[in-house]
C-alpha cells in the first residue's frame, strides 16, 4: 500500500539526456554479457579447459615472479655500522672511522654525513660505530641510494683494518631488530659451543649466494681479555678492598671524568688516565700502586694480585628470548628480490645439514614476506575460482 502511495511509474518520468545517453550504454553491455554467457553454456568443456589453464598457470606465475615484501625506498638517507677489529681501542678505531668518513665524504651525491663511536643505539661494542649520511636531492644527482651504496662499496673496501656496511633508510620497517645490514636470518641454539662452531660456517655460505650482498653477523667472539684475580686476604692485610683496587685500575685505564671547566664559550672535560703509550701494555699493571688506607704506604699491585696473559674472550653474546643467538644480516644484489633470497637462503639450510638443535629463522621485513607467502596461494585460489 505504501509503494502504491508513493512510486510513480517509469514511463511517466522524465530522464535527461546524460541518463538516457548511460543507460543505453549499461544495456548494451548487458546485452553482450548475455551473448558471452550463452556462449559459454553451450562449450561447457572448452570452458572447464580454460578454467583449469587458467589456475595452472596462475600457479605457475606465482612460483616464477620474484616476491618481495616493500618496494626499497630511495629517502635520501643512508644509515652504516662500522667494524673493526675486536681488540682495537678507541684512538684506533677513531682513526679507521674518520678514514672511512674521508671516503664517504668524497662521494657526489653526498651532502652531509655524521658519525658516532662506542656502545650505544644499535652498536653494542666499542668496535663498532655508526654513521648517518644525507645525500643531496634527488635532482641534483643522478643515482639511487642503492646506487650510491654499491659505488660506495668498493671504494670502503680499500680502508685497511675497517669495513662498513651500508642500508638505505626506509619509512616502514617490521619488527624493532637492528643489524648492520637491511635483512636478517638468527641461528638460536640452547647450546652456544655448538651456535658459535656452526654460525661462522652459515656465514661462509651465505657470503657465496650471488643473490645477496654485505653479509655480516653480530657474532664478537674473539675479543681479548685479560683476567685480574685478587688475593683477598693479602689485600685485607694492606686495608684495601675490592672496590678500591676496581676504582684504581678504572682511574687508570677507563678515562674517568673528574672535572669540567666552563668557558664562555664552551666547556671542557678533565679526564685521569695513564699515558695512552701505556695504555695497550699489559706489564703496565706492574706500574699500578694503591694507597694503603690503614698504612698509608704505596702498595704495588702485584704484591696482593695475578694476572694472566692475553686470553680470548666473547665481547657480547646475543639472545633472542632465552637463548643465545646469532644474526646475520644481509642487502639484496641490484635489481634482486627478497623472496629469491630467502629461498636461496633456506636451500642453503638445507644443504649444510645443520643439526636439529640449530634453528634458523627470518627477522624483520623478511620474517613478514614468509608469513605473508603462506596465505598469498589461499587468496589467488579464492580470487580465481571467484571469477
Amino acid at each position: 500500500m505504501m509503494a502504491s502511495r508513493f512510486l510513480g511509474s517509469e514511463r511517466k518520468t522524465s530522464r535527461g539526456r546524460l541518463y538516457a545517453l548511460t543507460e543505453r550504454g549499461f544495456e548494451r553491455m548487458l546485452r553482450s554479457y548475455e551473448r558471452g554467457l550463452d556462449v559459454v553454456l553451450r562449450h561447457q568443456f572448452a570452458t572447464l579447459c580454460v578454467f583449469l589453464a587458467t589456475v595452472a598457470f596462475t600457479a605457475y606465475l606465482f612460483l616464477l615472479i620474484p616476491k618481495g615484501f616493500f618496494p626499497q625506498q630511495d629517502t635520501g638517507l643512508i644509515t652504516g655500522i662500522s667494524e673493526a677489529g675486536q681488540d682495537v681501542s678507541f684512538a684506533e678505531m677513531m682513526r679507521r672511522q674518520e678514514a672511512l668518513g674521508d671516503v664517504i665524504g668524497k662521494d657526489p651525491a653526498v651532502a652531509t654525513y655524521a658519525m658516532a663511536l662506542g656502545a650505544s643505539g644499535s652498536t653494542s661494542t666499542l668496535n663498532n660505530g655508526r654513521f648517518y649520511i644525507t645525500l643531496k636531492p634527488k635532482s641534483e644527482r643522478d643515482v639511487s641510494a642503492g646506487q650510491v651504496i654499491a659505488r660506495l662499496r668498493p671504494q670502503l673496501a680499500k680502508v685497511e683494518g675497517a669495513r662498513l656496511f651500508l642500508q638505505a633508510s626506509q619509512d616502514v620497517n617490521v619488527g624493532g631488530r637492528l643489524a648492520r645490514t637491511q635483512f636478517q636470518y638468527t641461528l638460536q641454539d640452547a647450546n652456544i659451543d655448538e651456535l658459535n662452531e656452526w654460525a661462522p660456517k652459515v656465514l661462509e655460505k651465505l657470503k657465496t649466494l650471488p643473490m645477496l650482498r654485505d653479509v655480516a653477523t653480530d657474532q664478537q667472539m674473539s675479543g681479548t681479555a685479560v683476567t685480574l684475580s685478587i688475593d683477598r686476604d693479602q689485600a685485607s692485610r694492606y686495608g684495601l678492598t675490592a672496590q678500591l683496587i676496581d676504582d684504581t685500575r678504572y682511574d687508570a685505564f677507563g678515562q674517568r671524568q673528574i672535572a669540567q671547566y666552563f668557558t664562555q664559550q664552551n666547556s671542557y672535560h678533565v679526564v685521569m688516565e695513564i699515558l695512552p703509550e701505556l695504555q695497550g701494555k699489559l706489564d703496565s699493571l706492574d706500574k699500578i700502586y694503591i694507597r694503603s688506607p690503614t698504612r698509608g704506604e704505596q702498595v704495588p699491585l702485584a704484591a696482593f694480585a695475578k694476572w694472566s696473559t692475553r686470553e680470548t674472550k666473547p665481547l657480547s653474546i646475543s639472545h633472542q628470548g632465552q637463548f643465545p643467538a646469532v644474526t646475520i644480516s644481509f642487502n639484496l644484489a641490484q635489481g634482486g628480490s627478497l623472496g629469491t633470497a630467502t629461498a636461496a637462503i633456506q636451500q642453503a639450510e638445507r644443504e649444510m645439514r645443520m643439526p636439529a638443535s640449530l634453528i634458523g629463522t627470518f627477522q624483520g621485513n623478511a620474517q613478514a614476506l614468509q608469513a605473508s607467502l603462506r596465505t598469498v596461494p589461499l587468496l589467488i585460489l579464492a580470487a580465481t575460482t571467484s571469477c
